[in-house]
C-alpha cells in the first residue's frame, strides 16, 4: 500500500460567480491509515476525493503516492492507471455479474485460477465467503457495500478511495457496517480516504480526522483531540454538541464565567484578550451532591436518547445543555448543582475565530 500526499491543490469551477471547491488543500495519508475528511455538504470534500481518484484535475498543486506524482507541475495521470479502488455511494455494482464477475472485474490480467483464489479471498475477507453466485439484486444493502469494497481492494491499490459509502443504509446496519469496513481496512493494512458528512461515522473509523470548509482544511489530526481542542467555534459546533459562553481570562491559565472558574487546556486556546468565549462540550458539565461545591441551576428540559439524555440547564441568564446518563435523570423544574469538569478552550469573542 502507498503513502498519499497532496500538497497546495486548488480547483474553482467556472460560474457567476466562480466557485472555489478546493484552496490550497495540503495533507499526508500514511501508509495503511484511514483518513476521513468531514464537511458540511458543498464544502469540496467530493471534489477532493474526484481530483485524488484523477476524475478532477486539479487547477494546481500536487499529488503524490509513494515518490509517483499523479498530479503536478505538467503531470496528469489518468484515474486507470493511479493504483487508486474507489468504493462510491451505494455500491454501484454491475447488475449483470454475479458477486464473484464483480470482484474479479479489474482482474482480467490474471489467470483464471489466481483470479479465482482472488475473490475467494477477497469475499473472506469481507464477509461474503460462499456468496460469489449471487447477484446484485439478490443482496441486501450492506452485503452490496462488502462486495463493491472487495472489487476496489481486488487489485491490490495503492489507496481505496470511500465516498460516502453508507448514507443509503439504515441507522443500525450502518453502525455495524463502519466497524467491518474499517476493521478490514485496517486487517490488510490499505491506506484510505473517506469523505462523510455523519460526525460519528468520521470520528469511530478514522485514524486522522480532517474537517473541511469552504474548499480548505481548517484542521486535521486524531479525532479524539479534535472533538476536544477544535481550532474555532464554528468547528466545535460542527463536531458535537458544544457549550460556548462568555468568560473572562483569569491569571495565565484560568477562566471565570456562569460556570465558574476553569482551566484553560495547556498550550491550545490560551486567552491573550480579557474577553473571550469558553468552549467545552455537555459531558463536562456534571450534577453533585446538594452539599457539594457547584454552581446552582434549575433543570429547563429533558431530552431521553436511550443510555443518556441532553439537560437543559438555566444558570443565571443563561441556558446551557448536559450530557448526563440516563440513570441520573431530573425532572424538569428540578433545581440542581453542578460542576465544570477538565480543561476548556478559550475563543475570540467573534466566535469564529481561530483560538485567542
Amino acid at each position: 500500500m502507498s503513502r498519499l500526499e497532496a500538497d497546495g491543490l486548488e480547483r474553482t469551477f467556472a460560474g457567476n460567480p466562480p466557485v472555489k471547491a478546493l484552496r490550497s488543500v495540503t495533507f499526508e495519508v500514511e501508509t495503511g491509515t484511514l483518513l476521513a475528511v468531514l464537511g458540511p455538504s458543498g464544502c469540496g470534500k467530493t471534489t477532493l476525493l474526484r481530483t485524488i481518484a484523477g476524475m478532477e484535475p486539479p487547477d494546481s498543486g500536487e499529488i503524490r503516492l509513494d515518490d509517483r506524482v499523479m498530479d503536478g507541475a505538467g503531470v496528469h495521470v489518468p484515474p486507470e492507471r493511479r493504483a487508486i479502488g474507489l468504493v462510491p455511494q451505494e455500491g454501484a455494482l454491475f447488475p449483470h455479474l454475479d458477486v464473484a464477475g464483480n470482484v474479479s472485474f479489474g482482474l482480467q490480467k490474471l489467470s483464471r485460477a489466481d483470479r479465482r483464489s482472488r475473490v475467494d479471498e477477497l469475499l473472506d475477507l469481507v464477509g461474503m465467503a460462499g456468496l460469489g453466485d449471487r447477484r446484485p439484486h439478490q443482496l441486501s444493502g450492506g452485503q452490496q457495500q462488502r462486495v463493491a469494497l472487495a472489487r476496489a481492494m481486488a487489485p491490490s491499490p495503492g489507496v481505496v478511495l470511500l465516498d460516502e459509502p453508507f448514507s443509503a443504509l439504515d441507522t443500525g446496519l450502518r453502525a455495524s457496517l463502519r466497524h467491518e469496513v474499517s476493521q478490514t481496512l485496517r486487517e490488510s493494512g490499505t491506506t484510505a480516504v473517506l469523505v462523510t458528512h455523519d460526525q460519528v461515522e468520521a470520528m469511530t473509523m478514522s485514524d486522522v480526522l480532517a474537517v473541511m470548509r469552504d474548499g480548505r482544511l481548517v484542521q486535521i489530526g486524531r479525532p479524539d483531540s479534535l472533538y476536544r481542542r477544535p481550532i474555532d467555534a464554528w468547528t466545535a459546533r460542527f463536531l458535537g454538541d458544544a457549550i460556548l459562553v462568555p468568560a473572562r481570562r483569569s491569571g495565565d491559565h484560568g477562566l471565570v464565567g456562569p460556570l465558574g472558574t476553569a482551566v484553560l487546556a495547556p498550550g491550545f486556546g490560551h486567552a491573550t484578550s480579557t474577553e473571550v468565549v469558553m468552549f467545552c462540550r455537555p459531558e463536562q458539565l456534571r450534577p453533585v451532591g446538594p452539599h457539594q461545591p457547584g454552581i446552582e441551576a434549575t433543570v429547563t428540559a429533558v431530552r431521553f436518547q436511550g443510555p443518556d439524555a441532553m439537560v437543559s440547564l438555566s444558570i443565571d441568564d443563561l441556558v446551557v445543555a448536559a450530557r448526563w446518563p440516563s440513570s441520573l435523570l431530573p425532572e424538569e423544574g428540578d433545581a440542581t448543582r453542578v460542576e465544570l469538569v477538565g480543561e476548556v478552550l478559550a475563543y475570540a469573542p467573534s466566535g469564529d475565530e481561530p483560538p485567542a
